[in-house]
């Protein structure tokens, strides 16, 4: 009963931004005009604002004594792709910022300097996944304004990464900077950047997937702006240094604002990501001596590594009601812990192979007894 009534607001809200999005089912799913999508996400955040205090009370009583994840690095769920279900699989809460409210920069930024018709097109398809998750499995995620609940001064939040930025930068180079000009004093190729980069640091400086491993820097960068043509607009005139630093900057910045918010909200990131959970593979012993942080990400390890070891079509076959009513009975994620913690193995600092090797012996078990 305690529960109920702790996330009782939380609750009405998702009936009530349901509500909300229908609405605009009809605009959203046939315009080509980025004022009129950005009418709509003005319309959500007036929808939230409304609402902010008493979902933050909540949430923040809701996180203090439950396991609740947040999806991270990923902006819609993708149920299509029975992502949901790997969701499902550990914790105890599952909470998504909102898909609509994520993708709101893109729709202040000049036409000239995105690709219109993409944008549009992502933001209709974060639209139907949200519909999708609010019709049919309302009770089982929650979506609310995770970033606006802890981001409410903007420029302390861009200070923060901004700081932290040029210090992993200066980390990766072994030399101090501290903002563009003293890093383009020493640098202007990619060739030379690459050059300057510690090697064991520069495998796991990828932009698209693990195959940049084996590709120069010049190839990382080309390959990941051949997929992603907002980001190949916007960096249509900048000099090599300048690519380099913006993308590398916004995956940066990714994990970075992943890790604030989640622990100044009490939540777990749950990534799935390639990218992004290398990017928290190269700053994550910054944080370990921390025993709260060591936890959480003890666990974000374990549920990526369960992510990546699980084939979709295990799923194909299973209600997902029956699913996770199950998952929430089995505790998988506290059955895993303990046999780590049986055989005295340090996530950070073991072989990744034996940690995988339980995560996938615990998820067949439990996949045979479903």
């Amino acid at each position: 009963m305690k529960k109920k009534m702790i996330k009782k607001e939380i609750l009405k809200s998702q009936d009530d931004y349901y509500r909300l999005l229908l609405n605009y089912k009809a605009l959203i799913g046939h315009s080509t005009n980025m004022a009129e999508i950005a009418m709509v996400i003005d319309e959500i955040k007036i929808f939230w604002l409304k609402k902010l205090e008493i979902l933050n009370y909540e949430l923040d009583t809701l996180a203090n004594i439950n396991q609740c994840f947040l999806l991270s690095g990923a902006v819609f769920l993708n149920i299509k792709e029975n992502e949901h279900y790997y969701f499902k699989t550990l914790g105890d809460y599952h909470i998504i910022s909102d898909p609509l409210l994520k993708l709101d920069p893109l729709f202040k930024m000049s036409g000239n300097k995105i690709d219109i018709n993409e944008t549009i097109d992502y933001f209709q398809k974060a639209y139907n996944d949200t519909i999708m998750l609010l019709e049919k499995y309302q009770s089982e995620f929650l979506i609310l304004p995770i970033r606006d609940v802890f981001w409410e001064n903007k420029n302390e939040q861009l200070e923060l990464l901004d700081t932290f930025f040029w210090k992993f930068i200066s980390g990766i180079f072994s030399k101090e900077f501290g903002d563009f000009d003293e890093f383009n004093k020493e640098y202007e190729t990619y060739e030379e950047i690459e050059n300057g980069i510690i090697e064991s640091v520069f495998e796991n400086l990828i932009y698209t997937d693990s195959y940049d491993s084996e590709l120069n820097l010049k190839e990382r960068i080309g390959r990941y702006l051949k997929n992603e043509n907002n980001m190949s607009k916007l960096t249509g005139q900048m000099t090599e240094t300048e690519i380099f630093l913006t993308i590398t900057k916004s995956l940066i910045s990714q994990i970075m604002d992943i890790l604030v918010t989640c622990v100044s909200n009490n939540l777990i990131p749950y990534i799935r990501y390639e990218v992004t959970f290398r990017y928290l593979a190269l700053i994550m012993y910054t944080f370990i001596e921390d025993e709260k942080l060591r936890e959480m990400l003890e666990k974000t390890i374990i549920f990526y590594i369960l992510h990546e070891t699980t084939e979709k079509n295990e799923f194909n076959n299973i209600d997902f009601n029956f699913y996770s009513s199950k998952s929430k009975d089995y505790k998988l994620l506290k059955k895993i812990r303990n046999k780590i913690n049986e055989l005295n193995i340090d996530i950070f600092k073991c072989d990744t192979k034996r940690v995988e090797e339980i995560i996938v012996n615990e998820m067949s078990i439990f996949l045979e007894d479903i």
